[in-house]
């Protein structure tokens, strides 16, 4: 009797795994591509941390001197490495020194190494194995901008172009009104690697007037192979910060300010060829973020006077759109990531000056990573299937 009564409670007890075993695995595809490679900041914070998308650890990636903050992280293409950026001053402050440093560290927060002075650091995904960023070629002109490339142990530096040459595809500094400054304002890979893309902000000031000034964003692109720098064709002047998605081939997709049929300006995302320069405009919205396997597009939407208030999801092509957060009076949000089989969302949340990370399903289910924290698109390694 007794072995029986054992047996039972044997096999209950396996039922029981078993059933929680199966409630652990619903809604788990975006946890088990995880293995805690999400890279963010304690609000104020001046170092990184990792952590992964339940958000139930957290450890310590860098170390910076007081005075100083580390910011604008990239994964390595194996996910071992991560690269960033430290300057001084502490987070949210202006700062525009040359005495910012391009450093990389291991996945654990161990031999961080500093291998170049710059800014900007974005490493490529796919082959070459190389880290893209910007600096200064002569320290005493701080608005001559250049981009480089570099191995990650900081050898093999190579220049690339620079940011005085744009100013040949702008009228507006041609002339005797106005003066020109060029910065890049963050660069991208192609997918292949035989690209960057750089996002250039031009500030122009009325030489006859210094208190006529103004901002112009553009995005231009230089091969790798020969340094061959253009403008990429068909992307526009824009009075806005233009936000750009890279897919696949020589695809990308940005967003900016228009108005279609002369009517008033609306946010919207148009994808382009940066090669050939042939674009489709899809559809209104801002901050466009292209899934891993480049067949959906995850966007924000308008609502009022918020650029970001709302949350959609689309097709690659833009139909098929479909709401998946918001509005909520006072918040904005923000789509920093897509899970590698493209069911999550990795998605920022601001509130009153305070950030959250939450992970969104594609039905909009929402569940808190982490709270009072900050971080960027691109901060979440997963390893390729």
């Amino acid at each position: 009797m007794s072995s029986n009564l054992s047996w039972t409670r044997q096999v209950g007890q396996g039922i029981a795994i078993w059933f929680l075993l199966g409630l652990s695995f619903i809604g788990a595809p975006a946890e088990a591509q995880d293995a805690g490679n999400i890279v963010y900041h304690d609000a104020g914070a001046s170092q990184l941390k990792r952590t992964n998308t339940l958000g139930s650890f957290s450890q310590t990636l860098t170390h910076p001197p007081s005075g100083y903050t580390d910011q604008s992280p990239s994964w390595s293409p194996t996910g071992r490495s991560l690269v960033f950026e430290r300057r001084k001053g502490g987070r949210g402050e202006t700062y525009d020194g040359q005495d910012r440093q391009i450093i990389v560290v291991d996945r654990l927060g161990n031999r961080e190494r500093i291998i170049a002075t710059g800014f900007a650091p974005v490493w490529s995904g796919w082959s070459p194995n190389k880290i893209a960023f910007v600096s200064w070629p002569y320290m005493n002109i701080p608005e001559f901008q250049c981009i480089y490339t570099i191995n990650h142990d900081g050898t093999g530096l190579q220049p690339l172009s620079c940011a005085e040459s744009v100013s040949d595809t702008m009228p507006w500094c041609l002339t005797e009104i106005y003066t020109c400054y060029q910065k890049y304002q963050n660069l991208a890979w192609s997918h292949d690697g035989r690209y960057v893309i750089a996002h250039v902000g031009s500030y122009a000031v009325n030489y006859y007037d210094n208190s006529d000034t103004f901002w112009m964003y553009l995005l231009t692109r230089t091969r790798t192979a020969d340094r061959a720098q253009a403008r990429v064709p068909g992307t526009p002047n824009a009075m806005e910060p233009i936000d750009i998605s890279m897919a696949g081939g020589s695809t990308m997709y940005y967003g900016t300010m228009d108005h279609p049929n002369a009517g008033p300006m609306v946010p919207a995302i148009y994808r382009v060829n940066f090669v050939s320069g042939a674009q489709t405009r899809l559809v209104e919205g801002s901050l466009p973020l292209i899934s891993t396997d480049f067949t959906k597009l995850a966007f924000t939407v308008q609502d009022g006077a918020n650029r970001y208030g709302r949350l959609y999801y689309a097709n690659a092509d833009g139909s098929g759109a479909y709401p998946l957060a918001g509005p909520t009076s006072g918040v904005t949000v923000a789509p920093l990531d897509w899970s590698r089989d493209s069911s999550h969302i990795l998605l920022r949340r601001s509130q009153a000056g305070r950030e959250s990370m939450h992970l969104v399903t594609l039905t909009g289910a929402w569940r808190t990573v982490r709270k009072d924290v900050g971080t960027w698109v691109g901060g979440w390694y997963q390893a390729s299937p």
